[in-house]
């Protein structure tokens, strides 16, 4: 029997996904995909395919955030075998925490890419929150928000946010802040640096 590299990360747990060392999406876990999108009431983005070739970084907002996810690679690549972090997917009415690992995909010695892997870890129900359905389509001329993916704070519509009071999603509405936003899923300074320091060994970045 022939098993071929798709059907191992079809395989896998939760959302699973393959990078090659140019940072390439090269292969998804299409059924895990599947499911993720449809829970997360975001059928658009069912079809794993369209992501095949894009390059990881596309996602990555701020050149701080990407640098951070550079030196999460760079030490995987220097021998760490996996790399394990928290993270939160949430939908409008669920807080979804998850684990993602990074671990290296070698041919024998030669690295040859990075396994993504993230698993659901618990979910809860709350009210509705219209913030988090990413189902809408809004053209560029609406308001840009960060959304951390660590700790669910959003930052306000043309705030910098490496300097911004990150909030969470019940403050931003209390003050007035609306649906009507485009979401650029980010991670806040606060919790890359503990990302950084915590799991690579080295010390926080510098915002």
């Amino acid at each position: 029997m022939t098993i071929t590299s798709q059907a191992i990360i079809d395989a896998l747990a939760g959302v699973a996904y393959l990078i090659d060392l140019h940072s390439h999406i090269v292969s998804i876990g299409r059924r895990g995909w599947r499911m993720f999108a449809a829970e997360s009431g975001a059928p658009e983005v069912a079809e794993a395919a369209n992501f095949l070739n894009r390059n990881l970084f596309d996602f990555v907002a701020g050149e701080d955030v990407r640098g951070a996810y550079c030196r999460l690679l760079e030490r995987v690549r220097q021998g760490e075998p996996q790399v394990v972090l928290p993270c939160h997917c949430d939908g409008p009415a669920v807080t979804r925490a998850m684990r993602m690992t990074i671990s290296p995909v070698r041919n024998g010695r030669t690295l040859k890419g990075y396994l993504f892997q993230s698993i659901a870890l618990a979910e809860h129900a709350r009210p509705p929150l219209d913030l988090y359905t990413f189902t809408a389509h809004y053209p560029e001329s609406v308001p840009l928000i960060g959304m951390c993916s660590l700790c669910e704070r959003v930052c306000p519509p043309g705030s910098d946010e490496m300097s911004a009071a990150w909030m969470e999603a019940e403050g931003y509405y209390a003050r007035g802040g609306s649906s009507r936003v485009r979401i650029s899923h980010t991670v806040c300074p606060n919790c890359f640096g503990r990302w950084v320091q915590g799991w690579t060994g080295q010390p926080p970045l510098e915002f």
